[in-house]
């Protein structure tokens, strides 16, 4: 289901050079709809929509704060997820540790989640 958006996350040699050693369990959360990844010495190994319970943290957003971090030019506040964080856009729960480690990682992740939010929609993979 998730497999086309696992092999560009996968295929990036950025990411794959930034956590090689890097394994977590995260979620997103957007209002009542959760993503769950599992990321594996630096490789995204799945993503689904079936709760494991697994997540050492947990990123919750609104519709609206996604909506708007989708955009080809966000309002300020809403550009990055940290700034999101920050100005209380978002919510961020759980193991902190795991976060900061890797922090640029796991929001690279999300910024390729956002790059491709609207084909895996289309195909009904986020549904």
């Amino acid at each position: 289901m998730f497999d086309a958006f696992r092999k560009v996350v996968n295929a990036d040699p950025t990411l794959s050079r930034l956590s090689r050693y890097y394994s977590v369990h995260f979620t997103l959360s957007i209002d009542q709809q959760s993503w769950h990844f599992d990321v594996q010495d630096g490789a995204l190994v799945s993503l689904s929509t079936e709760s494991d319970n697994l997540a050492a943290f947990v990123l919750t957003l609104d519709a609206n704060s996604w909506e708007e971090f989708g955009k080809p030019t966000p309002a300020p506040g809403y550009h990055d997820i940290s700034a999101m964080i920050d100005q209380r856009h978002a919510r961020l729960s759980g193991d902190l540790f795991p976060w900061m480690a890797n922090m640029t990682f796991v929001k690279s992740i999300i910024r390729h989640l956002r790059n491709h939010y609207e084909t895996l929609c289309r195909e009904g993979s986020l549904k």
